[in-house]
């Protein structure tokens, strides 16, 4: 059975991704993180989407997104719902180098 205080954390959640409001579903975020690791019951695989996203389009450096790929669940990696936002991420990082192997080929130094 979930819990009460998940499933309202992961309605919020939802409600502030759709608001645009980074800051507020950062918060619902750890909260989250904190329960299911916890082993409460919950949506913990389409949070750890959101989770990869955000990193990937919010961060600064490379590092990020790996260290959130890195830390999904097994059965994360293996869910369709998941698995398309790590797909998306290490095709955007592939053509990140992709792009910079030809700019360097183009313009030696």
């Amino acid at each position: 059975m979930r819990c009460i205080l998940c499933r309202v954390y992961e309605t919020h959640a939802r409600l502030a991704i759709q608001s645009g409001d980074l800051s507020e579903y950062n918060q619902c975020q750890s909260q989250l993180k904190r329960l299911y690791g916890g082993r409460v019951k919950g949506c913990n695989l389409e949070f750890s989407a959101y989770n990869l996203l955000c990193a990937m389009l919010h961060s600064n450096s490379k590092r990020d997104s790996l260290s959130s790929m890195a830390s999904l669940p097994k059965e994360a990696k293996k869910d369709q719902l998941s698995s398309m936002p790590l797909k998306f991420v290490l095709l955007f990082h592939l053509a990140i180098m992709s792009c910079f192997s030809n700019y360097t080929r183009w313009h030696p130094t």
